[in-house]
């Protein structure tokens, strides 16, 4: 098993599996490493200072996506991933932070990839 360290606020706590639609999962706190401290309150509370949660969609949205935001979307996922923001928004489960933290996602657009903080929908003449 291949292990590598990851910034605190991009995991999750290893107690559940949110897995999207398209087959993709939230990062977990290796298992060993969360038995050994699992029972510890003191360290479980400091995490979540940090932003460690359980898994989950929105989880997901603001690890996964929002946090890797440079990297989450290519020429395979672009689609999967747009219809889960999509479904979260039509949901209402997205908050102004999140909106704030997509700015700067990569929308394949008539023209190539473009950030979405660039983009419009033009008017039809």
């Amino acid at each position: 098993m291949k292990r590598s360290l990851k910034k605190i606020p991009l995991v999750c706590f290893p107690v559940a599996t949110f897995v999207t639609d398209f087959g993709t999962e939230n990062t977990l706190i290796d298992q060993e490493l969360y038995n050994s401290f699992s029972e510890d309150s003191v360290i479980i509370d400091w995490l979540k200072t940090f932003g460690v949660k359980e898994p989950s969609e929105i989880a997901y949205l603001e690890k996964e996506i929002i946090g890797k935001i440079e990297s989450c979307i290519n020429e395979d996922n672009f689609l999967d991933v747009t219809e889960f923001i999509l479904r979260l928004h039509a949901a209402k489960e997205i908050e102004e932070a999140h909106y704030n933290g997509l700015r700067d996602l990569l929308l394949k657009t008539n023209n190539g990839w473009a950030k979405a903080k660039d983009c419009f929908f033009a008017r039809s003449i």
